[in-house]
Formats: C-alpha cells, sequence, structure tokens
C-alpha cells in the first residue's frame, strides 16, 4: 500500500467584505479573487488578483492579503508581477525592540 504526502503548491483565495466562513456558507459573492504559488522560503507569488468590481486592486486589498499569508501560512513575502513590473512586498512582523 502507497501513503501519500500532500504539499501545497497552490491555492485559490477568495476575498469576503465579512467573516469568509459565514460568508461562503450564505453563498454571498466573493469581492476579489487571488491565484497565490508557494515558492519555499516563506515566499509566495500571487497573480491573477483581481476585484470582481473591476476597480484597480488598492493598498486595503494588498494588506488584507499580506495579514492573511503571514498569518495563516507564514508567508513573508509576496512576489507579484504588476503591470509589467516585479514587486515584492514583505509580510513579515517588525522585530520587537
Amino acid at each position: 500500500m502507497l501513503h501519500w504526502h500532500a504539499q501545497i503548491t497552490s491555492i485559490t483565495l477568495r476575498a469576503y467584505e465579512r467573516e469568509p466562513e459565514a460568508s461562503f456558507a450564505a453563498r454571498e459573492p466573493f469581492v476579489a479573487v487571488a491565484q497565490v504559488e508557494f515558492l519555499g522560503d516563506k515566499r509566495a507569488f500571487v497573480h491573477a488578483f483581481l476585484r470582481v468590481d473591476g476597480c484597480r486592486i488598492g493598498h486595503r486589498d494588498w494588506l488584507a492579503l499580506q495579514v492573511f499569508m503571514q498569518r495563516y501560512f507564514g508567508i513573508e513575502h509576496l512576489d507579484s508581477d504588476r503591470h509589467g513590473e516585479d514587486k515584492t512586498y514583505d509580510t513579515a512582523p517588525a522585530p520587537l525592540d
């Protein structure tokens, strides 16, 4: 018998205006979606990050994604290609003095 091990390398994220569990259970529409590829060494690459309303991804959207990725997956650096330009967003908590 084979014994499998699973390694998450890619996830699809959906953002809601209120708690995701409640929103998903109620079948509320999500407001943004993103695809994330885990690169290892506490890095991830974000692509296909879109708002359903067609607005540009703003600071609030990136901040919410950064907090989520750091809190739930320990990601400290989010890489992306935004409008043809490579970007890296640090998500690691600031060191305490």
